[in-house]
């Protein structure tokens, strides 16, 4: 809501906060919030950049290479992403977690700018066993609430994480979960593959001048209204300054993205999904898309048995 308020009226968090707080009646002086107020250091985009960044950068270099640890184990077992990972990848054995107050282990991929340089870190935290971060945490009303299996450390406007270098450099394939992204670079294993992180960032991506093609491999989010305007903002990005855009998307009423299909039906299944392009000339033929994807059901999906992964 205060992110929201911030981008409707143009204000910094601390203005966002204290205009809401006046609009509810609530005094400043209230420890709620002023403890969001105090939050801006950690949360708002808009300040610190420095300090941001060199926190990420100093936990990204704690990292270790993830062969043999729970983060190998999590996208091969847990995502069923085989073959080469990416070198860049990190994993670290505890790293805090602002919700549970715990330090789990954790995943981390590297987020870099148009430059190549690291800006932020996306921490995907795990269980012991390799799963996903799946605890839960009291809120401070009380109600039990789930901690966020992900975060980002750092900044990630306009950086992304490039899982496969291509060789194709003309041709950029861009997902928004990392994951989804892995999916699609085994499935495209020449061409580069980035993730968004978000499908609010599709048009934030660092694009190089020679990439002439942008193909959104998006998730399959429904009716999602939010996606729908993300998606059509990115498209008159990506056609504004000059470039063919493709999307792509798993069809089918259920939510879904191509790591999904990868889990269910094996990378073949994904192959077939992502050459199933449909070119995009204006940011308003993206309704039509979306609409055919939800109301079109995929064809039922072999489940292959998962193969045994030694660790």
């Amino acid at each position: 809501l205060i992110w929201l308020y911030m981008a409707a009226f143009g204000v910094e968090w601390k203005v966002a906060i204290q205009e809401l707080a006046k609009s509810l009646g609530v005094r400043e002086q209230d420890p709620v919030v002023r403890k969001l107020a105090f939050k801006e250091d950690s949360q708002s985009p808009q300040t610190n950049y420095p300090e941001k960044i060199a926190k990420a950068v100093r936990l990204y270099h704690k990292g270790i290479p993830i062969a043999g640890t729970l983060a190998e184990k999590y996208l091969r077992k847990h995502r069923r992403i085989n073959g080469e990972l990416p070198t860049d990848f990190r994993f670290v054995k505890s790293t805090w977690h602002l919700d549970t107050k715990e330090y789990p282990p954790a995943l981390l991929a590297p987020i870099r700018d148009k430059d190549s340089q690291v800006i932020g870190v996306v921490r995907i935290f795990l269980n012991k066993d390799g799963s996903k971060y799946s605890k839960t945490y009291r809120d401070e009303c009380g109600n039990l609430e789930k901690a966020t299996p992900k975060a980002n450390l750092g900044l990630s406007s306009h950086g992304a994480v490039t899982v496969q270098q291509g060789t194709i450099p003309t041709t950029l394939w861009v997902a928004e979960g990392i994951e989804t992204a892995l999916s699609i670079a085994k499935a495209r294993p020449n061409d580069t593959v980035m993730a968004s992180l978000s499908v609010n960032q599709l048009k934030n991506i660092p694009v190089g001048p020679e990439v002439q093609k942008v193909i959104i491999c998006a998730d399959n989010d429904g009716s999602s209204s939010n996606s729908q305007a993300a998606l059509e903002k990115a498209i008159q990005h990506h056609l504004a300054v000059g470039r063919q855009v493709f999307i792509t998307m798993p069809e089918g009423k259920e939510k879904c993205d191509f790591n999904d299909l990868l889990k269910q039906g094996g990378l073949e299944v994904v192959k077939q999904a992502l050459s199933n392009l449909q070119e995009i000339k204006a940011a308003t033929e993206i309704k039509a898309v979306l609409l055919k994807a939800v109301e079109n059901p995929s064809k039922k999906i072999l489940v292959k048995q998962p193969e045994r992964i030694m660790l």
